[in-house]
């Protein structure tokens, strides 16, 4: 484990719990829009395959939410897929972008403990 993660208190666990969670958003993700384009285009074969996997094995039932969902909402979705694997991909490699947003916090929190020290409240407690 390199110095960014140890100093951030994050274990290979913990990594492996968060880039597992990326990869179950980022397959719902691909999972939705794959079944709405099919449904949109006309490849009803794709469609079929994708709904017998869906709760109930029937895919009919979703037929009025895909015909007043616009074709935009799930490109999007597909793009939001991407990057979620995409930041999976971060936090796998330990890259320090992913946890930017963690030493971002704790220097927050480091800065808001110093003004509070030199503002007096330590004689309050």
């Amino acid at each position: 484990m390199d110095a960014t993660h140890e100093a951030a208190g994050f274990s290979d666990r913990a990594l492996g719990g968060v880039a597992f969670g990326m990869a179950i958003q980022a397959w719902s993700g691909v999972f939705d829009g794959f079944f709405d384009l099919s449904y949109k285009f006309g490849a009803l074969g794709l469609t079929q395959f994708l709904g017998l996997r869906t709760e109930g094995d029937n895919y009919r039932r979703f037929i009025p939410l895909m015909n007043v969902t616009p074709a935009w909402e799930p490109v999007v979705s597909l793009l939001a897929s991407a990057f979620y694997l995409a930041a999976m991909v971060q936090v796998l490699r330990r890259r320090r972008s992913a946890t930017g947003l963690e030493r971002k916090m704790a220097s927050r929190a480091r800065v808001t403990a110093e003004c509070a020290n030199q503002s007096g409240f330590e004689d309050f407690y």
